[in-house]
């Protein structure tokens, strides 16, 4: 009997410190208090961060991408062992899950105040390519406003100036193409489901105006929601981006 509570006791307090050895490693990251701008620090504006927090909700739901704005005063402050902003960016990223889990689309901008550094990071799912194209952004939109102690309008500039680099504008056309032809295809079956009510073909007739009802509400969720998800995909990152110090 000793012998089974002594196994006993040891195979839980194994098993206790596997459990609080895998969630030491996020332990003391910040946890999301809004999807697109979680101003730790306290240095974005009202106004910026409204204009910032509507690119990056127009953002997703046009395209699927999440990108996520995160200010701290120093990487120090919550003691993860990281030793660079580099590792924090990596870290936090993967501890959110920016981006979805298919496409790992999503960004990262990480402004450290006090470390006087700032991380862009990109999920896996860019090419290395890239890493330049947020080196030169953080070069030119982001630097030189932060040297001013103007953190608000950099971050603003360089959120925008990402869109911009990640993105391409399309025709409304093109953007809508999957709207419109759901509607076409409602409007289709609407009809047909009335002519064979009419002809007493009450069971195929009720099936399309269910069919027809079922893609009225598809295009309406998709008007209204478009590509927007509550929360986070999943998404990862490896490490891609670019760093910048003042």
């Amino acid at each position: 009997m000793k012998v089974f509570v002594l196994l006993t006791t040891t195979f839980f307090s194994v098993l206790a410190g596997s459990v609080a050895g895998v969630n030491t490693a996020f332990a003391f990251y910040p946890e999301a208090i809004d999807d697109y701008v979680n101003d730790f620090a306290g240095v974005v504006s009202t106004p910026d961060g409204e204009r910032i927090q509507q690119n990056l909700r127009s953002l997703e739901y046009q395209t699927g991408i999440e990108m996520v704005v995160v200010t701290i005063n120093s990487t120090e402050e919550y003691n993860t062992g990281d030793g660079t902003i580099e590792n924090f960016a990596t870290s936090l990223f993967n501890y959110w899950g920016i981006g979805h889990r298919d496409e790992n689309n999503g960004v990262l901008i990480l402004v450290a105040v006090h470390d006087r550094a700032v991380r862009v990071e990109l999920g896996e799912g860019y090419s290395s390519r890239y890493n330049s194209l947020m080196a030169a952004i953080i070069e030119e939109e982001m630097l030189p406003w932060f040297q001013e102690s103007a953190y608000s309008r950099g971050i603003y500039e360089g959120s925008r100036a990402i869109i911009e680099e990640i993105t391409k504008p399309v025709p409304w056309y093109v953007y809508y193409q999957l709207h419109i032809l759901l509607g076409i295809l409602s409007v289709i079956s609407g009809l047909v489901g009335i002519s064979l009510l009419r002809s007493g073909k009450k069971g195929w007739g009720w099936a399309f105006l269910a069919l027809a009802g079922t893609l009225l509400f598809v295009v309406l969720k998709k008007l209204l929601f478009g590509m927007l998800r509550s929360g986070f995909g999943g998404g990862r990152s490896s490490g891609g981006g670019a760093t910048g110090r003042w």
